[in-house]
């Protein structure tokens, strides 16, 4: 067999043996990803209980200071939807899109300007 022969089987196999590599390497991390995502859903049901559970919590607290039961819940619901709002407009703005253009575009535009005004030196030189 000739040596290019060889080289080139050697390298093939080689890349053959990457790929495979690369392919059980991306399994394994959708795997990681896919028990991940299954844990923090729990985590997030775990924490929805545990804040109701809170909330009933400072109802009773509240109604324990001598307002009427109905009125304590409204009180902690009020309290409750405006931390919620709160946040979600803060989650929201960060979420606002922005050109990732946009300060490239302004230099763009400067070396435009810059590239214009050399020429016209150089065309009065």
């Amino acid at each position: 067999m000739n040596p290019l022969n060889d080289v080139l089987a050697s390298l093939s196999r080689l890349i053959r043996g990457e790929l495979a590599l690369a392919r059980t390497e991306a399994e394994e991390a959708a795997r990681r990803a896919g028990q991940g995502v299954v844990h923090l859903l729990v985590a997030l049901v775990a924490g929805m209980v545990a804040l109701n559970v809170l909330a009933g919590a400072a109802v009773a607290g509240v109604a324990a200071l001598g307002v009427g039961p109905h009125w304590a819940a409204l009180i902690v619901g009020v309290v409750l939807a405006l931390i919620a709002l709160g946040y979600a407009q803060y989650g929201l703005s960060m979420l606002k899109i922005r050109s990732p253009f946009r300060r490239a575009g302004r230099g763009l535009r400067r070396d435009v300007e810059t590239l214009k005004q050399a020429g016209g030196d150089n065309a009065h030189a």
